[in-house]
């Protein structure tokens, strides 16, 4: 599976769950004019889950990239020092 095929998935999924939370209140509310208890926990568990999908993703999307930068910088390094090596011979 493709990383751009993951990440529309991810997204898309927790995207398909909040507006089922906020589409399940509405209706909720406008049909029996409260909005019991079953579906505020099905609201909280939907925004949670959905919450966290967008968060998981950006922060691992961005310790990826930190980790990337730092290999970089570690690999540029060990080749100046080895060049130094090789000059002082």
């Amino acid at each position: 599976m493709k990383a751009h095929t993951k990440d529309v998935i991810q997204y898309g999924t927790a995207v398909v769950m909040i507006i089922s939370a906020i589409v399940l209140a509405f209706l909720s509310f406008i049909l029996t004019l409260t909005i019991g208890p079953g579906v505020l926990t099905y609201v909280g568990e939907a925004f949670g889950s959905g919450l966290a999908i967008f968060g998981i993703a950006s922060y691992l999307k961005n310790d990826i990239s930190e980790f990337k930068a730092e290999l970089r910088n570690d690999i540029k390094k060990e080749l100046q020092g080895e060049q130094h090596k090789q000059q002082e011979k």
